[in-house]
């Protein structure tokens, strides 16, 4: 009989409505998932940053050595298409992008599949 068995009773007597909640993780509202982790293959960093140059590049020397870079995903589950397709949703960039379009089609026409899910199951 002390503190402590007095403390334990007190708990043992209170019901799930007298419990103190616990806290709630907040629902994300946004599109696209929290900032990634590296490493993200060196197509997915391309497609991040735009860089048409270096993802023709990537693929040409894929063809030869690695066609599957482009069914890589990065850490968020996406593949470098689903982040093309994003590039569209930029307001900078825009759904009718000659940029965001033509790293698509780059992508695309390198074996990308255009039904291809990410890991919550959304297609680019």
């Amino acid at each position: 009989p002390g503190a402590a068995s007095d403390t334990a009773a007190a708990t043992d007597a209170l019901t799930p409505n007298h419990l103190p909640e616990a806290p709630v993780a907040p629902q994300s509202t946004e599109i696209f998932p929290a900032p990634l982790r590296n490493p993200r293959s060196a197509l997915q960093n391309a497609v991040c940053s735009e860089s048409i140059h270096d993802i023709s590049r990537i693929l040409a020397s894929a063809a030869v050595s690695d066609p599957s870079v482009v069914a890589e995903r990065d850490d968020a589950g996406l593949y470098p298409l689903h982040s093309a397709a994003a590039l569209g949703m930029v307001p900078r960039f825009g759904p009718r992008s000659p940029d965001a379009l033509e790293i698509a089609r780059a992508l695309i026409d390198a074996g990308a599949d255009a039904g291809c899910r990410d890991a919550r199951g959304n297609t680019p």
